[in-house]
């Protein structure tokens, strides 16, 4: 498609993890993400490959589970050094507050107990920390995305977890909505997934309220939240639209493509009471949707 040429940027990120078997299952994952992974055994190999590329990383995964047994000194500082490569994510099989202060205090920038380690916990953190920086050179965290100006995965995390607390707060109801366009490219980085995704943003949005909220979540995906509306009838006739809208054809360039959809819809309070709660079962719906094919929505 003339005047379309491939944007690629794709966040870099170093994974030392000395567990093999579990390196390339979270290696998997961060390419599956769209991220640009490194990987390393232990601490001097990985600081031999900073060596040999462009420092620092955009992020860093580093497994402590086996420094513990030689006391929180070690571990510490291995955070310590790994965190002149990039912001450092501790992961570990254990965590309570005083370790986790403890880490945070010698350069992490976040920590995840093994059960926390899902693709989706990983994305999230990952993209958290990106966002907001390290802990030593802390910058502005980038609130909309750059290609199509929506809400971007960070300030919707934000403006979802106030909704969950207002609507606790109000005893209010309110919906998540989460929109997977087909057909695009894996990793979404490049001008074509960002024009499809943008006319996606826009027809939504007209189906929406004033008051209602899109981002972009992953890149291929539109995150959504309709607040006050407590009748699931009357979300389900706003999936039925949006469903409608993505179903026509998408304009690019001189052609016209089809980019059929999936929805994952999660309600507050009867799915779940916490935000991170609403966001797992939206992706569990949306699972079940695009077990049923293309142009389905399904309710958590």
């Amino acid at each position: 498609m003339e005047g379309m040429s491939p944007v690629m940027h794709r966040e870099r990120v170093l994974l030392v993890e000395d567990n093999r078997d579990l390196a390339a299952s979270i290696l998997e994952t961060l390419e599956e993400s769209g991220f640009d992974p490194d990987y390393a055994s232990d601490g001097a190999q990985a600081l031999r490959l900073v060596e040999s590329t462009s420092p620092p990383f955009d992020a860093v995964l580093l497994d402590l589970q086996p420094l513990f047994d030689t006391g929180m000194t070690k571990a510490e500082g291995v955070v310590a050094s790994m965190a002149a490569l990039g912001p450092v994510i501790a992961l570990t099989g254990t965590l309570d507050s005083g370790t986790e202060q403890s880490l945070k205090r010698a350069g992490a920038a976040d920590c995840l107990f093994d059960d926390e380690t899902t693709p989706r916990s990983l994305r999230r953190a990952i993209r958290h920390v990106i966002a907001v920086g390290d802990g030593h050179k802390r910058r502005t965290p980038r609130l909309f995305d750059p290609s199509t100006g929506l809400a971007t995965q960070f300030l919707f995390w934000e403006i979802l977890g106030l909704a969950a607390r207002r609507a606790k707060r109000n005893r209010d109801f309110f919906a998540l909505l989460l929109v997977e366009i087909a057909d695009l490219p894996p990793d979404g980085a490049d001008a074509i997934g960002d024009a499809v995704i943008h006319i996606a943003a826009e027809r939504v949005s007209n189906v929406l309220r004033g008051s209602d909220t899109v981002a972009r979540f992953e890149h291929h995906q539109l995150a959504i939240l309709v607040e006050s509306m407590p009748r699931v009838e009357d979300i389900q006739i706003v999936a039925e639209k949006i469903m409608q809208e993505l179903a026509k054809p998408f304009a690019l360039g001189d052609i016209e493509r089809n980019f059929r959809a999936n929805l994952g819809i999660s309600l507050y309070p009867t799915s779940a009471e916490n935000a991170d709660m609403l966001i797992g079962k939206a992706f569990e719906a949306l699972a079940s949707a695009k077990t049923r094919g293309k142009d389905h929505f399904v309710f958590a």
